[in-house]
């Protein structure tokens, strides 16, 4: 075996060995076990929820209240969830600048009944259907740099000769997604919404779209 051989296979055992360690932090992370025990949760529908019981179920969002606008496409949103990301380091590899994500009250409806889904600090997977991207040439739309100071970023690079190269990715979940809400609910009396004064309230652990 020649010298250039033993150097490509060396060099291919440790890529693979970076490879292999990386997937095992994600997959037997604490979140990623977490999550692959809700995804198995039972789908139920929303009338068949025991208290306190963890349950995934499948509907359609409606609003309740004021909507969030999500902060890149203005759009009218129960949930938005931003990444903004920078190229960096000797390779020249995407790293996260910013991530935001905000929820807010909602309901969803399957068709015969109807839970109150509440906002707060919850995990997801929603398709990043907007995505801006900046060379170190181009000229930064004002809406963008704006997004980014309210964040202590700017688009400006080193001494200020060029900027930053920049990519911005935004997802919603708005009036009528599809979404499968992962969680624990519990029957509480409120307003009428279903022409009797019980409604299934769920404090999420994750929403995920369901795309077509």
């Amino acid at each position: 075996m020649d010298t250039l051989t033993i150097s490509t296979i060396i060099v291919f055992s440790a890529h693979a060995a970076v490879f292999i360690f990386s997937f095992s932090l994600d997959y037997f992370s604490k979140s990623a076990i977490e999550l692959r025990r809700l995804k198995r949760l039972p789908l139920k529908s929303i009338s068949e929820v025991k208290d306190n019981e963890e349950i995934k179920i499948i509907g359609n969002i409606e609003h309740v209240n004021s909507p969030l606008i999500a902060p890149l496409s203005k759009r009218q949103c129960s949930h938005y969830y931003v990444l903004v990301e920078e190229v960096r380091g000797r390779h020249s590899a995407w790293t996260p600048m910013i991530e935001e994500e905000k929820c807010v009250d909602h309901l969803i409806s399957d068709g015969h009944s109807h839970a109150v889904v509440r906002g707060g600090t919850i995990k997801s997977h929603i398709e990043q259907d907007k995505i801006y991207s900046l060379s170190a040439l181009d000229k930064i739309p004002e809406s963008l740099e704006q997004y980014l100071l309210e964040h202590g970023q700017t688009s400006e690079g080193f001494l200020g000769l060029f900027n930053k190269k920049l990519r911005f990715k935004e997802g919603i979940l708005n009036e009528g997604s599809q979404v499968s809400v992962f969680g624990k609910g519990k029957w509480i009396t409120e307003e009428n919404i279903d022409g009797n004064n019980k409604v299934l309230e769920v404090y999420p652990q994750y929403i995920s779209a369901v795309l077509d």
